[in-house]
């Protein structure tokens, strides 16, 4: 699947746009073997929409999404992927139910970042960025599949919340803008 954009919702860049059209929008299911980005833009959304499932055997392209949740099962070369919401949108990112079975994760949100459920392969380097709060919301927020999370790498511009303490079996960076709060989510 070559992924040019798919709008489930409109996404506004500029003021205009925003007061012309509504900020609702629904979900968006993507099964394939393989997704890869076309060259449409790197800075717009190629997905746009309330919840966006993926299931695919590989994503060849880091993702720029304005999505309210994510879930999914990807097999094989992880996942890059960040959320620009529309402008006067809330600016967050739920991840609901995310396994990534091979490969590194990177998430990214301009604004706040919350965790549910996010497995990795074993080995695997995570990093997630929030340009706003972030907060892992169980102590199964971040679960290796099999043996440890290698490299670990959670940033918040605000509050980073955390019902414990994880780590990466090799190197491990909390960065937080505001307090951190550990065994508090």
């Amino acid at each position: 699947l070559v992924l040019s954009r798919v709008w489930a919702a409109p996404h506004a860049s500029r003021l205009a746009e925003r007061l012309s059209k509504p900020p609702s929008g629904g979900d968006v299911s993507l099964r394939a073997d393989t997704i890869t980005r076309s060259d449409y833009s790197a800075t717009d959304p190629a997905i746009t929409g309330d919840h966006l499932h993926l299931e695919a055997g590989a994503i060849w392209a880091s993702l720029t999404v304005a999505i309210d949740s994510l879930s999914g099962v990807i097999e094989a070369d992880g996942l890059a992927l960040t959320d620009v919401d529309s402008l006067g949108a809330a600016d967050s990112l739920t991840v609901d139910d995310l396994e990534v079975r091979a490969g590194s994760v990177s998430l990214g949100s301009r604004g706040d970042l919350t965790v549910k459920r996010l497995r990795v392969s074993d080995a695997a380097w995570v990093s997630i960025d929030a340009g706003a709060d972030l907060a892992l919301l169980s102590d199964q927020a971040l679960q290796a599949l099999a043996g440890s999370i290698a490299d670990l790498t959670l940033v918040a511009a605000g509050f980073l919340t955390s019902a414990r303490f994880f780590a990466g079996s090799s190197r491990t960076e909390y960065r937080s803008g505001q307090a951190l709060r550990l065994g508090s989510a």
